[in-house]
């Protein structure tokens, strides 16, 4: 597969995940398999679903940034594990880190009371070496995570089911940027640019408000949730993602996008 291109669809090349399909300076001190297993139990599937939507509007998606999707998707839900753990201590080390001086993996250390495992270590220097040629989208990824660790907290501390919701849409809107702002110069150039962005943000909103519907119950049952819950709170989250979901549609991206799904199945996630 030449270095810059990508299938418009991938149903039969389960590679494209699991492996590298993009070096940056600094990977080879990571061996395949090693890269194998600290890209593995991510929100990989958000992947597909993103590159299927950009490639419906058009949008020139290279290995470059499809591997980079893969890197932040992966350590998103790492970061999001270990906010869970401890979310005003890491949202105390986040809110005061300066992305200039300090890695994400030293960060977690930091803030981690247990040794981080190496597939972690591992999925986060990943992460590191492909936006650390690009300093905006380094800092980005700084100041999206100290956002989200601050609404984690937030949202333990929410007393109402409207209170919670209005913290998940923020939640939804601080973490898009991470998919549609670490794109290379040849998307953000696209006249069909800044429709993918209105995408994400609606994908991420609708995404966000189904899993914690979905989960509800069970963070309560795990102290992550203050107020009392009900299955008719989990549902009433649910379907506050009825707005989102027309805004993706209006955006004509539903088709390309169903097929990126289909693909997951046979991807492995």
């Amino acid at each position: 597969m030449p270095e810059h291109t990508l299938p418009r669809f991938f149903r039969h090349d389960a590679d494209i995940i699991t492996k590298n399909v993009h070096y940056f300076p600094g990977d080879e001190a990571i061996s395949p398999a090693r890269y194998e297993s600290a890209i593995q139990g991510g929100y990989l599937s958000c992947v597909t679903f993103t590159y299927g939507a950009a490639r419906s509007f058009g949008l020139p998606i290279d290995t470059e940034t499809f591997e980079r999707w893969k890197r932040i998707t992966t350590a998103t839900k790492k970061i999001d594990d270990y906010i869970d753990d401890d979310t005003q201590r890491y949202a105390d080390v986040l809110a005061h880190a300066d992305p200039s001086t300090s890695s994400l993996s030293s960060l977690l250390a930091d803030a981690n009371t247990t040794i981080l495992d190496q597939p972690t270590y591992d999925n986060l220097a990943l992460l590191e070496h492909s936006v650390s040629p690009y300093p905006e989208q380094y800092q980005q990824l700084f100041y999206s995570a100290a956002e989200v660790a601050k609404i984690g907290l937030a949202k333990r501390r929410a007393q109402s089911v409207d209170q919670y919701k209005i913290l998940l849409e923020q939640e939804a809107l601080a973490t898009a940027p991470l998919l549609y702002n670490s794109v290379s110069s040849s998307v953000k150039d696209h006249s069909n640019y800044s429709k993918f962005t209105d995408w994400c943000q609606y994908a991420l909103e609708l995404g966000t408000l189904a899993d914690s519907g979905q989960d509800l119950m069970r963070d309560k049952q795990e102290g992550l949730i203050s107020f009392d819950v009900t299955a008719c709170h989990a549902l009433s989250i649910a379907l506050s993602g009825r707005t989102a979901a027309h805004g993706m549609l209006k955006r004509r991206a539903s088709l390309a996008t169903a097929r990126a799904v289909i693909t997951r199945g046979v991807s492995g996630f």
